[in-house]
């Protein structure tokens, strides 16, 4: 894919620390300022780290919609987190991953000192055919794009 190129499929996936807990339907409000900051690019090889350190690199909000889901690590991530309502010591970091249509990673975005702020369950509707899905919103202290070359 040449840089500039639009993305035909995406699928999105949640990282807890490690290890890959989650495929959701959407994210929203990914991004970053630059407003006080230059754009830095990580010159090691292979790893295309790009950072903004401004203030506006700081706090922030995205929204992942997937599946209802009562049981998995990011459910009780979830649970866990919004209980306190701000990071828990401990607790793993988190990556969303954007993948292409060939399912290979395209971008990630490392959210630091992450937590579930907002749960919104799913419209329920007796005799309704659609999916019930579920939002999060995940608050963050520290966002961090890595695009994959």
């Amino acid at each position: 894919m040449a840089l500039g190129d639009s993305v035909s499929a995406n699928r999105f996936s949640v990282d807890l620390g490690k290890f890959q807990v989650a495929t959701v339907e959407s994210v929203s409000g990914l991004g970053y300022g630059q407003e006080n900051g230059e754009q830095v690019r990580n010159p090691t090889p292979r790893s295309g780290v790009t950072s903004v350190p401004s203030a506006d690199d700081g706090p922030g909000e995205v929204t992942i919609t997937r599946g209802a889901d009562a049981e998995g690590p990011f459910t009780d991530w979830v649970h866990r987190t919004s209980e306190q309502q701000g990071p828990v010591q401990d607790a793993p970091d988190i990556t969303i991953t954007q993948h292409d249509g060939d399912n290979k990673p395209m971008v990630r975005y490392h959210l630091t000192n992450a937590w579930a702020s907002t749960w919104k369950g799913p419209t329920l509707e007796a005799g309704g055919a659609g999916s019930a899905t579920e939002s999060v919103t995940i608050s963050y202290e520290e966002a961090k794009i890595e695009a994959i070359q």
